[in-house]
């Protein structure tokens, strides 16, 4: 049984999509700690860019995500920098004290091409996600 509409909340966003992002790696520990599981060529992420893999979306923004897939709509919540290298994409989510540290590839194997794009259409939930989780 496939639900018609997801949507919520979920720092596991993209490891729940096998199909658009293969997780690799994972690391939860101080902010401190998780940085250091970064290697030295990973490259911030700039906002409002976009990749598309298999028939996921990912919206990255200043400080959280967005992936959809057909009628599913999950945001990865703030304080969320991601980073690439190489064919990797990551991202370190802090949450207090704690944080996480998640290494995915694209399933097909494609290199990561993130682009510039300005996604006005869901723009205002994108806001309102990185301002107050519960509005996700």
């Amino acid at each position: 049984m496939v639900p018609r509409d997801v949507s919520g909340a979920a720092p596991w966003a993209l490891s729940a999509l096998p199909e658009c992002f293969r997780q690799l790696s994972e690391a939860h520990g101080t902010l401190a700690f998780v940085r250091r599981r970064l290697p030295a060529e990973a490259q911030p992420v700039v906002d409002d860019v976009g990749l598309v893999s298999a028939d996921c979306r990912l919206h990255i923004y200043a400080d959280a995500a967005m992936v959809e897939r057909g009628s599913q709509t999950l945001f990865v919540p703030p304080d969320t920098h991601f980073y690439t290298w190489g064919d990797h994409l990551a991202f370190v989510r802090r949450d207090g004290s704690k944080a996480e540290l998640r290494v995915y590839q694209r399933a097909d194997g494609a290199p990561i091409a993130l682009r510039l794009e300005r996604d006005e259409r869901n723009g205002p939930n994108a806001v309102a996600c990185r301002k107050n989780v519960r509005k996700c």
